[in-house]
Parts: C-alpha cells; sequence; structure tokens
C-alpha cells in the first residue's frame, strides 16, 4: 500500500469514527471535514532555466552536443485538496492531501545536419503530491482569520523528454524509480467569507517551503468549502 492509500485510509477511518461520538455533542462541532481547489505557482518546473515560448508552446533549450531537453512546465499550474481536521476552542490540527499540476506543451521540427525529427503538440505533466499534518489558529469574535503551519512529504512525477542524434529518453521519474520524494515546511494565511449553518465558504493562501533543498517550492491560493461535524 502506498502513502497516498494509507493517509486517504486513515481519514477515512478517523471519520467515521469520530462521527457517532460527535453526534452526541450538540454544544459545538469538533470535526471539520474541507475541499479546495484553485491556483498554484511552482518555482522548480523552470529547471532553473530561461523560459521561451512561442504560440504558448516551450522552446526547448539547446543543453549542447545537440541535445534537446524537453522538460519545463508552466509556473502557473492547479492544487486541490481534502482535509480533516479536529477542533478544540479556536485551535484545529489536521491531515490534508493535496495534488499540484503542471503542464508544458511543446510543438516544432528540429534538425541538425541530415537528421530531422518533428514534435506535434506533447503535453507534458509534473504532479507534485502532500502530505500534511498542520496546525490552524482562529482570530476574530467569529474566527473567520485563520494561519496555519505545517509539515510535509511531497512526491514528485515528472515527464520529461531528451532528443539527440544517439537517441531519445521519455519517461517519468518519481518517487519509486527515483527517489522523487521530499520534507517540507508551510505556512498559511485565510479566511471565511461566507458561512450558513455547518456550512462555510472561504479563501486560503498558502507558501510551502521544501526544507530537504532548502527553498520555496510552490504558492498556492484556493477557494475552500468546509464541511462542521
Amino acid at each position: 500500500m502506498n502513502l497516498k492509500n494509507i493517509v486517504l485510509n486513515s481519514l477515512l477511518v478517523f471519520f467515521f469514527t469520530y462521527m457517532p461520538l460527535n453526534a452526541q455533542n450538540t454544544k459545538q462541532s469538533r470535526v471539520e471535514i474541507g475541499i479546495a481547489y484553485g491556483g498554484a505557482g511552482s518555482f522548480f518546473v523552470d529547471y532553473g532555466r530561461p523560459v521561451n515560448k512561442q504560440n504558448g508552446y516551450f522552446i526547448p533549450p539547446f543543453s549542447g552536443g545537440w541535445n534537446y531537453e524537453l522538460y519545463q512546465k508552466n509556473f502557473l499550474g492547479t492544487i486541490g485538496n481534502i482535509n480533516l481536521a479536529y477542533k478544540f476552542k479556536k485551535n484545529a490540527v489536521g491531515f490534508a492531501y493535496s495534488r499540484q499540476t503542471h503542464h508544458g506543451k511543446f510543438q516544432g521540427n528540429y534538425q541538425y545536419n541530415n537528421f530531422s525529427i518533428i514534435i506535434n503538440h506533447i503535453e507534458l505533466r509534473h504532479n507534485n503530491d502532500f502530505y500534511e499534518f498542520y496546525y490552524r489558529r482562529s482570530f476574530l469574535p467569529k474566527q473567520q482569520l485563520f494561519v496555519s503551519v505545517g509539515l510535509y512529504v511531497m512526491h514528485s512525477q515528472l515527464q520529461e523528454m531528451s532528443i539527440s542524434p544517439q537517441g531519445a529518453f521519455i519517461g517519468e521519474r518519481n518517487a519509486q524509480n527515483a527517489g522523487m520524494a521530499e520534507g517540507g515546511a508551510s505556512v498559511g494565511l485565510g479566511g471565511v467569507l461566507y458561512s450558513s449553518g455547518k456550512f462555510s465558504v472561504g479563501l486560503q493562501s498558502k507558501l510551502y517551503f521544501t526544507i530537504s533543498i532548502g527553498d520555496f517550492e510552490t504558492v498556492a491560493l484556493t477557494p475552500f468549502v468546509k464541511y462542521d461535524f
């Protein structure tokens, strides 16, 4: 069983175990489940190289020896998550699973002497899966504003291509075949914009810092919906 299934199964067990206990407590909701989906910016999908695009397609960097590397993705992507939290007064602790996705499109005709290759609308993907434990603190009389800090493990899936007269590499690097796993910390700021009964709608921003690399990983802005049990 992989880490994603372990985390999701743990969330479901906690959720269904706590529901009967919480049903007896009518004074204050203690458990909440939330979903969010929005935009994310990644600081690593350019591979540390200048970004050249034409008509929405990346122009692959030329690394010498006639070697074209189709690696780069768009800085702007999407991120969605599901989280489960236990609340006590103005504080909460919880678990969250998030998936971040970025795409890069490539197209062109590349030639070297008598060698030629045509790339017709290839789209490559970069995914980050975050498994996060977080603490949240709410403020203001009705707890509309909150800040959060967390620790996460991130598994990445990087689709890449490299083309040269000697051959081509087409594949995906991930946590299983290339050890693409890192650890880091996050800090978030958000607020509830509307509440009705046990439903709440709001907006949250979050910054991810990958400690094992020593640099910022992702910035995200996501509308969210949560339900209190």
